[in-house]
């Protein structure tokens, strides 16, 4: 049967887009940007230059890791790719989210935004891990945390200098997890170190490639 992929969109469409030669929709209601998804699939996920599947690839996600959304999903409405849905991640690139209607399976899921314990002791009063304004090691200082704060991730890591840095939140419930937190690790920092909330910006997370310590310790989801 011949592609149903032509000049014409199809009546009713918004802003159709062509990939691949076939019709694809932009779609509002399978996340925005900053949402994330964890791997559920058994198998690695290609991460692509486009939207398109023949793009180059950027590089492989192993499964059970997670992927912060960049922008709209896009679906396949034709042709032998019709219901396969793509979405654009940070830092670039692009993913099949699901393709079961295609044969194929489900990728993604929706997940929370990762959560991280700050476990590095400094030995100083003032605090344990610095927080500053840019992903820069001498970008301007905006809070400090302290051992046993809980943050929240909220972009891709980036390795700076061989120190993997990302950018964080502080959220509104961080004193009820540190809490729960604390009650699994006896030696954690008192509940009384209460996070910084509503800070946000920038923090080492893992220091070792560049001969330092780990800051903070990744929960589970």
């Amino acid at each position: 049967a011949a592609s149903t992929s032509s000049t014409s969109a199809p009546k009713g469409m918004l802003q159709p887009e062509v990939h691949d030669g076939e019709w694809a929709e932009v779609l509002e209601e399978i996340g925005t940007a900053g949402c994330w998804w964890s791997i559920c699939s058994q198998e690695e996920v290609l991460v692509r230059s486009e939207v398109s599947l023949y793009s180059d690839e950027v590089t492989r996600l192993q499964p059970g890791g997670r992927v912060q959304q960049a922008g709209l999903a896009r679906r396949y409405i034709s042709g032998p790719m019709n219901g396969i849905v793509r979405i654009p991640i940070q830092p670039r690139g692009w993913v099949t989210l699901d393709a079961r209607a295609a044969g194929g399976p489900k990728y993604l899921k929706r997940t929370e935004a990762p959560r991280w314990l700050v476990v590095h002791e400094s030995g100083l009063p003032h605090g344990d891990v610095l927080v500053r304004s840019g992903r820069e090691l001498d970008s301007k200082e905006v809070a400090v945390l302290r051992n046993g704060n809980v943050v929240e991730q909220s972009g891709p890591q980036e390795i700076i200098n061989g120190i993997a840095r990302m950018p964080i939140v502080v959220p509104e419930d961080s004193t009820s997890l540190q809490k729960a937190v604390s009650e699994h690790r006896p030696r954690n920092a008192s509940v009384a170190n209460q996070s910084p909330v509503g800070t946000a910006g920038w923090v080492s997370v893992d220091a070792r490639a560049a001969g330092g310590p780990v800051f903070l310790q990744a929960l589970a989801v």
